[in-house]
């Protein structure tokens, strides 16, 4: 198997898996807990401990995997358009999919970071006093699941961006086969 082979297993593989993480949080890990919330009574203050370790988790991870995947798209487009195809296609499909799939950092920090914030203050110690007031006046029980819920939509969001990014991949990767 030749390396520009293995590069592309792993940026499209890269992307769909970060696709597949990010809508994983959205669309079980945060209604399983504004369920557990509504029906099982778990108290919100509990629902953000969860969600912060949910979120510390992919802060980690999910930037580095974006850089890794988007590289190698970035250099795929790169060989396409050194490979005398008679289409700029493939090149322009791998340049939209390191695009795509590295915007969910500027998305995450435009779109997501205020209630990013608004969350992690809410968890951060003094973040609310016994009557679950928010010492910083922020929010209380109701709106904690709803910042953890607006969260989840953003999240679902962004997810489409690595997938959409990983499709692209995928066609571009036909496009140059059936040459």
């Amino acid at each position: 198997m030749s390396i520009p082979s293995v590069i592309k297993i792993t940026a499209i593989t890269g992307a769909l898996w970060l696709s597949g993480k990010m809508a994983a949080q959205a669309f079980v890990t945060v209604p399983a807990l504004l369920q557990s919330a509504s029906q099982d009574g778990l108290p919100s203050r509990t629902i953000l401990q969860i969600w912060r370790r949910v979120y510390a988790a992919g802060h980690a991870h999910s930037p580095q995997i974006a850089a890794l995947t988007s590289t190698s798209f970035v250099y795929l487009s790169w060989n396409a358009s050194g490979q005398g195809v008679p289409t700029r296609v493939p090149m322009l499909l791998y340049a939209g999919a390191a695009s795509l799939v590295v915007g969910i950092i500027p998305y995450s920090v435009t779109f997501m970071h205020q209630t990013n914030s608004r969350l992690l203050a809410e968890d951060a110690p003094g973040g609310s006093d016994s009557d679950g007031q928010s010492s910083k006046g922020v929010s209380d029980d109701t709106s904690i699941l709803e910042l953890v819920k607006t969260w989840g939509s953003l999240a679902a969001i962004r997810s489409l961006m690595p997938l959409t990014g990983g499709i692209m991949g995928l066609f571009a990767a036909v496009h140059l086969e059936s040459r």
